[in-house]
């Protein structure tokens, strides 16, 4: 199964993965363990009985499907398909194009980010308390 199909799988069955890149990666690795080559085994992940946190061996790290990979073929179905959208209000504002998301890394990196033009009512209510 390719990661596109395991990520579209995950998103549909899980809604809260569909606002959090993290549970989205975490779940991907708990349904769909990859192939360790040299071990000739799937990749576990372990619970530790005396923290009861789980973890993934150091040495499994370079067989998981990467956390980046994941990300954007999830941004990939979410924004060019149209597909399992955010069902956090806040993250689809954040993550929408033009929206604050964007902005904010673009400023970070020193691109010119051009501000939405004001609606009518913005420079009615800004005319107001002039």
């Amino acid at each position: 199964m390719t990661l596109r199909k395991q990520v579209l799988y995950i998103l549909e069955n899980y809604p809260d993965t569909r606002n959090d890149d993290i549970d989205l990666t975490i779940k991907v690795w708990q349904h769909f363990p990859p192939y360790n080559e040299n071990t000739g085994q799937d990749i576990k992940i372990h619970r530790s009985e005396k923290t009861g946190k789980y973890y993934i061996a150091l040495e499994d790290l370079h067989w998981l499907q990467r956390e980046d990979h994941i990300k954007r073929i999830r941004a990939d179905i979410q924004n060019k398909d149209g597909l399992w959208l955010p069902t956090d209000p806040k993250i689809a504002e954040f993550r929408k194009k033009d929206g604050r998301g964007e902005s904010l890394w673009k400023k970070k990196l020193g691109y010119n980010v051009k501000k939405a033009k004001p609606t009518h009512e913005q420079i009615q209510k800004a005319m107001i308390y002039k």
